[in-house]
Order: structure tokens, then sequence, then C-alpha cells
């Protein structure tokens, strides 16, 4: 533990205020604690984040004034990683998919090694060594402090309009939306698809105007934004990745924070994790069921089928971890700590 870890709290607030100056305070008794995210309320990110925010103030009082903010009303996720550094921003939780793009060793739980996996796995290779080290190189890279596990958003799939899919390779030659992250467009087109990238609030108008085909999303996306009525009518349930988010704290306020502060920081997002982690499944389900009932058609590939296409699509996986700039052997020893699990 840092010394400056174990102050006495009027010594650590100084400490906030030369490092950071009177934006660190929301009163006199307490150090400003602001959480930024992106997603609207009714997300069960923001949902999960705002219960270990009132669970936070519960454990350290009125020594610190935690305050939440969700819908970017603070800041978008590509620019909070600035702000934390900045000291604009105490905590954040943003996707992977963001983080990947400054610690490319993130992409890792994109490569096609994690086709087909399920979430037990996923789990299983952040508990492990490597995992911790990735964590590590998160911490280094941004300047942040990772508190806890990852939080969970749910598999994502593909889901089209006109085309049935009945295995990854009848996205032959369709025009295929990702969120982002050349780790996915280079997967999605060692499968034969065009990959590209839409803005979301865009989405929807490119679907009406039938200029894309579909959309690597989650049921709970889908759900959310009711793409059904923009045409889309089939899903298949292969588990191409499974997207997360990543909680970070400014490494600079940490440091300063209290030995029981910190303390109380990490038993609070401890016991929401585990929460939003079951919560996060059964929204998946729930948003399952929902599109099933608008029509939505959902075929799940054979185990065979993933098989067979986690091995045609690892034949890219060099040149993936090549283009994004990967640490290879770290990448290989995520690979076999994945694959070393029981089945």
């Amino acid at each position: 533990m840092s010394r400056r870890g174990t102050m006495p709290q009027a010594l650590a607030i100084l400490m906030c205020f030369i490092l950071h100056g009177s934006d660190v305070f929301a009163d006199a008794t307490g150090i400003r604690f602001r959480i930024s995210l992106e997603n609207t309320p009714a997300h069960i990110q923001s949902q999960s984040v705002k219960r270990f925010a009132l669970l936070l103030s519960e454990k350290a009082g009125n020594r610190l004034n935690v305050e939440y903010y969700d819908s970017a009303s603070l800041f978008r996720d590509t620019d909070v990683f600035s702000a934390l550094t900045e000291g604009k921003v105490e905590m954040a939780v943003p996707g992977i998919w963001h983080v990947a793009s400054f610690v490319p060793d993130v992409n890792i739980f994109l490569l096609p090694a994690f086709y087909g996996r399920d979430a037990r796995e996923n789990h299983a290779v952040l508990e492990s060594d490597a995992g911790k080290e990735l964590d590590a190189r998160i911490e280094d890279s941004l300047g942040v402090k990772v508190p806890g596990k990852w939080f969970d958003l749910g598999y994502a799939n593909l889901y089209t309009v006109k085309h049935k899919l009945l295995s990854l390779g009848d996205i032959d030659g369709l025009k295929i939306r990702v969120a982002g992250g050349v780790a996915n467009e280079m997967r999605i087109e060692a499968a034969g698809a065009r990959a590209t990238s839409i803005p979301w609030p865009d989405f929807p108008i490119w679907l009406d105007r039938g200029e894309v085909d579909g959309v690597l999303t989650t049921h709970e996306t889908v759900r959310s934004a009711e793409l059904w009525t923009h045409g889309l009518r089939y899903c298949l349930e292969d588990r191409q990745y499974f997207p997360m988010y990543v909680p970070m704290i400014s490494e600079r306020v940490w440091k300063i924070l209290p030995e029981d502060i910190q303390r109380a920081i990490l038993e609070a997002w401890e016991e929401t994790a585990a929460w939003e982690r079951d919560m996060a499944a059964k929204a998946q389900l729930e948003a399952r069921n929902d599109l099933e009932a608008h029509g939505v058609e959902i075929v799940v590939p054979q185990r065979s089928e993933i098989l067979k296409w986690r091995e045609r699509l690892g034949h890219s996986q060099d040149a993936i971890i090549t283009r994004v700039g990967l640490d290879k052997e770290f990448a290989l020893r995520a690979v076999r700590s994945l694959e070393n699990q029981a089945p």
C-alpha cells in the first residue's frame, strides 16, 4: 500500500487540492468523486454503477462526496480517458472496445480464439495470471487504478435483415456494421463479410434505406433500439465475442485517498460486480425473449459449427495480432490460459 494511502484525512484532502485544485471538492468536508458513464439510465451498466455509487456513499460517509453522471452528461467514453488524466473526473467504466484503442492488449478478447466462448471462459482469463497482467498494463498505460472485476455486457451476435444465417459462412458478401475495433472488423472480414463502422444514432436510418445488411451487437442493444421496427429479422447467436466494461479510477486521486476509503471502494465494487454480472445475464435473456416475441428468428449454431469456424478464423489470428499492435507473447499466453480450461 502506498504510504500516501495512510495519511490522515486532512492531509489527504490538502494533497488532493495541490494535485487537482479546488474542483475535487463537493463541500468542505469530503473529497469529490465523480463517476462518468456514457450509457442511459435504463442500461444495466448504468443501473449497476449507480448502485455502486450509493453503496460507496454509505461506506465512506461524508468523507467522500460521490457524484454519479450517466448519459455522457460529463464525457463520452471516447473522451473520458483524457478527463481522468487531467483531473476532470475521478472514475469511469468504459467498454473494452474503447479501452483497446489506448491499450492494444485488451484486444485479446476480440481474437478468433475467443469466438463462441462463454462468459465463464472469458472470466477465467480475466482471473488468470494473464488477466492480472492485463489489469496492470491498463493501469500503467492510462495512469489509473482498476478496482476489481470487469462488468459484463453480454454476448455479441450477428443480426440481419433479409438473410437468414445458419452458420457464420452465410455472412459472405454481406455488409455488417460493427461498433468499432480493427480486431472486430478483421474477424468479420475473415468470414467473408464487409465490415463497416456507422455511428449508432445513424444506424436505424441505414437499415431503413437498405444500405447495410446486418449488425454485430447484443440482444439487449437490439431491444433498446427496437431494431425489429427497422427490418431486423434474423439472429445467428454465435457469441462472436463477449463485450465487457473496465472500471478505472484516476491514479492521482487513488494514491491520495486514505487507506480505509480505498478499502471501501474495493469492497463496494466487489459487491456490485457480483450483482451486475447476474443482472446482465438476466437482461440479455429477457431481451432475447422480447426479440422472439417481435418476430426475430434466432438460430443457435451447433458446437461443431462453432469449433469449425473458430479454427477457420484462427488462420487470421496472427495477422490480427500484428495489425492491432498486440504483444504477441502476451496474447499467446492469454490464449493458452483459455485453451487449458476444463470444458
